[in-house]
């Protein structure tokens, strides 16, 4: 839920609220499928993520319905941008069947690099958290007052009762 007095949760680091019609009831599910057929021209591609710690190179679209996150990773709307203060928040799939872009990323370590190719820029996150979340525990998506990303997809594969959370601050960009 909204936190409403933007001070995130204890020890979280939020600072205030992501508009409340932006903010999804749970975090997207791995299970979700669409009946919408396919149509690449409704992909709104803004950016690249790489991870190079499991060799990772993604298209980021804005968006993160069922038919989004089955191509690309997506931005949350009305999360940060790349390189800006506020949180950056992107979800990806981590099955075979509705997308792997993040199938590897519980490998991911603190301290590994996550970078954001945002037009002309190249933004440098460090990875400084990781835990894992119930599907309704949205504050993930809260601002925060310095640049930061936050990474989410189901935990653990194919069960996605939980949702695994890789959180970075700005190195440099």
């Amino acid at each position: 839920p909204v936190d409403p007095d933007g001070q995130g949760e204890a020890g979280q680091g939020g600072t205030g609220s992501v508009p409340i019609e932006t903010v999804p009831a749970v975090l997207p599910d791995d299970q979700e499928e669409t009946d919408e057929p396919f149509d690449i021209s409704r992909l709104k591609p803004m950016a690249i993520l790489k991870i190079p710690k499991i060799k990772i190179e993604a298209v980021m679209v804005e968006g993160v319905t069922p038919n989004d996150l089955r191509y690309a990773v997506g931005h949350f709307p009305g999360t940060g941008l790349p390189g800006q203060a506020g949180n950056l928040a992107i979800a990806g799939h981590r099955n075979f069947i509705t997308g792997d872009f993040f199938g590897h990323l519980d490998k991911v370590g603190l301290d590994d690099q996550l970078i954001v190719e945002y037009g002309n820029h190249t933004f440098v996150y460090r990875v400084t958290e990781i835990f894992v979340v119930e599907p309704d525990e949205t504050w993930v998506l809260n601002p925060s007052r310095e640049a930061q990303i936050t990474l989410v997809t189901c935990t653990p594969p194919r069960i996605s009762s939980h949702r695994l959370i890789v959180r970075g601050v700005l190195e440099h960009g």
